[in-house]
């Protein structure tokens, strides 16, 4: 009998949806749990032990690749980084206002190359003399690289930028025994303030450079000037280009070289070992992480495996799915479909929501409006055939509201029909005795909870003894 019915892909997916309580509820869970698991499993790796990565002569060149690529894509990254705090600045940067410190070398040409007392100077500015043999204008440039010198100046510049965007403003020059230093500050800087910092700097580092080479510094000039931040002010855009040609390298260097070679090659690129050395990854060195990414990738893989099982779940089910299945199957008229009470839920109005289109989106009535519907349609039909005393019944008989059918017997005894409830006949003796004696039976069934071995049990109970069953009333 139902063995035809036809499957419903608006009712299947609207069906699905009002599960979606409990598809939300597959989606947190597996969100809590697979970030969960990655970080123990993680978290267990790393208590392991140490670790020795030895690059083999074959992968060499790969690995060297993948160093140097992870360079460039360090710095291309800080470069966007820039470029995107330029663009979210109110910095005029092609009228930078620019403060600058210009000075003289004053030097014995008998004196250079030599060195006076190094035996009372040691560190950074005693190795620039002798990489830079007697051009001392270097060492003194070599401020603008200085952490201490450029936060101190940052601090009163009053530019708002971040130290890395600063940086890319400090500008420095050198011809012949004359150098400069040029840094970019905001508006309302303080000029004199930002000179005599840089002054005081320059000058500091004149007093330690006497005791390796003797000389004299003689301040040429100083102040202010306008300038446009050209090399700072290049092409995004080629810059985005760039970026993505080299991961798309990395992408395929890593389908070459194995993952403990890739690691490898980072460290190499952040400078901790040189190539070819052997890399020993300490537990302690190895940093686990609760990856957050897990957790969305977790939610939508639980939500849509729940969202599966129920379609399978409806798939399979022997219930009733939609009142049309009496209809067409059964071919049995459908008096109406009445919205059955409902117990209030957090939310409820999006289980109205998509109930709607499964309901085929007709109008919305209150419950007594409904009922009286049923009650009218079945009156019409009692009139026309004759019909006196009615008989209800169904599947779900001891679990159907009260409310629904006490409302159906009064509304029915109202028009002049006698109507009784009665328990399932195929079940119950009595019910089949009253059932028999009734003009006509009506069934009362509910989506999604009536089985439909059950009705047709009902149906061919009804038919093996002769009893009228006039029509269906469904409950969704």
């Amino acid at each position: 009998m139902f063995d035809d019915r036809e499957m419903n892909l608006k009712n299947l997916f609207f069906t699905v949806l009002l599960k979606w309580r409990w598809i939300i509820l597959f989606g947190l869970i597996v969100a809590a749990v697979m970030p969960t698991y990655k970080y123990m499993s993680d978290k267990k790796a790393a208590k392991t032990g140490a670790k020795t990565i030895t690059v083999d002569e074959t992968s060499m060149v790969d690995v060297a690749t993948a160093a140097q690529l992870y360079s460039e894509h360090d710095m291309l990254k800080s470069q966007i980084a820039i470029y995107d705090e330029m663009s979210e600045s109110n910095l005029d940067f092609t009228n930078m206002r620019n403060i600058y410190v210009q000075y003289y070398i004053e030097e014995d040409d008998s004196l250079k190359g030599s060195e006076a007392h190094p035996e009372l100077y040691y560190g950074d500015i005693a190795r620039a003399i002798t990489e830079t043999a007697d051009d001392l204008t270097q060492v003194y440039i070599s401020l603008a690289n200085d952490d201490t010198f450029l936060r101190d100046i940052l601090e009163i510049s009053e530019s708002g930028m971040s130290e890395m965007l600063f940086r890319q403003f400090v500008v420095t020059t050198t011809k012949g025994h004359v150098f400069s230093i040029q840094l970019a500050c905001g508006e309302s800087a303080n000029a004199p303030e930002v000179i005599g910092r840089i002054r005081n700097a320059v000058e500091k580092r004149s007093e330690r450079l006497q005791f390796v080479r003797p000389h004299k510094l003689i301040l040429v000039s100083s102040g202010e000037i306008r300038s446009k931040a050209q090399a700072v002010l290049s092409d995004k855009y080629n810059v985005s280009n760039q970026l993505y040609n080299v991961e798309n390298w990395l992408t395929n260097i890593k389908k070459n070289i194995s993952t403990d070679y890739m690691t490898y090659a980072r460290y190499v690129a952040d400078g901790e070992i040189k190539l070819g050395e052997k890399l020993v990854i300490k537990s302690s060195d190895t940093k686990v992480y609760f990856k957050k990414k897990l957790m969305v990738i977790g939610f939508a893989a639980g939500a849509f495996v729940g969202a599966f099982i129920f379609a399978c779940l409806y798939i399979i089910s022997m219930k009733l799915h939609m009142a049309e299945d009496i209809s067409e199957c059964a071919k049995l008229r459908v008096f109406e479909v009445v919205e059955a009470p409902r117990k209030r839920k957090l939310l409820g109005f999006v289980d109205r929501l998509f109930a709607r289109p499964i309901s085929s989106n007709r109008r919305k009535l209150d419950f007594e409006k409904q009922i009286a519907s049923a009650v009218s349609a079945i009156s019409l039909y009692a009139e026309k055939n004759e019909v006196k005393n009615v008989a209800i019944t169904g599947s779900l008989y001891d679990k159907i509201d009260e409310k629904v059918t006490n409302s159906l017997v009064s509304g029915l005894k109202a028009e002049g029909i006698s109507a009784e409830v009665v328990d399932d006949i195929a079940y119950d003796k009595a019910a089949l005795k009253t059932c028999a004696k009734a003009d006509g039976v009506v069934i009362l069934e509910q989506l999604r909870k009536s089985l439909i071995g059950e009705i047709e049990r009902e149906l061919n109970c009804a038919r093996e003894y002769d009893i009228n069953v006039i029509g269906a009333v469904v409950l969704e």
